[in-house]
């Protein structure tokens, strides 16, 4: 009964510890969107070709934005290096 009590004491020990000295990750930046420009093309093979430009405003220090793009498993991104990043100072 004793080593029990002991390993109950060591988890809730541990477990406070955690709580106690670990931080949050945030990740609450205030933004907007203040342009969204769609070109979408459809090729002459059915397959269709589309560039965004999405501009964003940032009001506070931010390390830039995840964009993620949902794609079907038929649909692939070509050439991601073309992707490119513009900074307005």
């Amino acid at each position: 009964m004793k080593k029990f009590f002991y390993v109950m004491t060591e988890i809730i020990l541990f477990l406070i510890l955690v709580i106690v000295f670990t931080k949050p990750a945030l990740a609450d930046v205030n933004y907007d969107i203040t342009n969204v420009d769609v070109t979408a093309r459809v090729n002459p093979n059915g397959s269709l070709s589309m560039e965004r430009r999405i501009t964003y405003k940032f009001d506070d220090d931010a390390h830039g934005i995840f964009y993620l793009q949902n794609l079907a498993n038929n649909q692939e991104l070509k050439n991601p290096a073309d992707c490119k990043i513009k900074l307005n100072t």
